[in-house]
């Protein structure tokens, strides 16, 4: 299957420059840097090939399959983590973003023989743009996480005068604490419209308040909580350091477990 194909190159493409962030950031050599960006951008590249090719052979969105749902979450975290080294002009946080992105496409290539879903929910636009803003919000979330580790990370080496060097190419904690705080600015917003088209669809459905009690349904709550509640402990309680980053890291593990948990109203098989 062409898709699955185009996945794999696109998986190793981001296995190839993680290495290489990961070569940039012990060996201090530029140019590994460099090269890693254009890998990972050429990744991107074949990774959005393979989701085209996978909705043409299903004739579908790209949520008509776990492997597709997942290939997009992992597309989410791989474009949105762009912009962030562009802005902070240091390729140091590929050294986890590229790991990451690879470890949620080797997720989903383990799906790719996985059935289509057969409900015609799959093929509904509010059911789509509902997967959609989750998934967004969740790729989102899982970059600053990578924010927030390295935040930890970076934050006790410097107690430590003999690991500061190790570290020189890493960008200024304030700056990776902003990068946090706008990424999940931008992503409670995107998650709040989608569980809104969640609930209506409910409400149109006929479930009544049966949807409540899903474990999917409950889990997203919680990530909702976390990560408004992190807003509201930075932005206005004026929390900073590593206790606030330590939630980011919390509400990813909570968000992870939605793939995990069972489900009644969320299966559309």
């Amino acid at each position: 299957m062409m898709s699955v194909a185009l996945t794999g190159v696109a998986l190793l493409l981001y296995v190839a420059a993680a290495v290489l962030y990961g070569a940039n950031f012990s060996i201090r050599t530029s140019g590994y840097g460099k090269t890693a960006r254009w890998l990972f951008l050429a990744g991107i590249a074949v990774h959005t090939a393979a989701i085209g090719a996978e909705c043409m052979a299903t004739r579908h969105g790209p949520f008509a399959s776990a492997f597709g749902t997942l290939e997009v979450l992992a597309w989410t975290a791989a474009v949105a983590y762009v912009p962030v080294e562009v802005a902070a002009r240091t390729s140091s946080l590929g050294l986890l973003a590229a790991p990451a992105t690879s470890l949620l496409l080797f997720a989903a290539l383990i799906h790719a023989r996985a059935e289509q879903y057969t409900s015609p929910l799959v093929r509904t636009r509010i059911i789509n743009f509902h997967v959609l803003m989750v998934l967004l919000s969740f790729g989102l979330f899982a970059l600053a996480a990578c924010c927030a580790v390295f935040y930890v990370w970076q934050y006790g080496a410097l107690k430590h005068p003999n690991r500061k060097a190790l570290f020189r190419r890493l960008p200024p904690l304030e700056m990776v604490d902003a990068f946090a705080y706008h990424l999940v600015a931008l992503a409670v917003p995107i998650l709040t419209l989608g569980l809104l088209l969640g609930i209506v669809r409910a409400a149109l459905g006929g479930l009544h308040g049966n949807w409540l009690l899903d474990p999917h349904t409950l889990v997203s709550l919680v990530v909702w909580a976390i990560y408004t509640g992190y807003l509201v402990a930075r932005g206005v309680a004026g929390w900073r350091g590593t206790r606030v980053n330590t939630l980011l890291i919390v509400g990813l593990v909570a968000a992870a477990a939605i793939f995990f948990v069972p489900t009644s109203t969320h299966r559309f098989t």
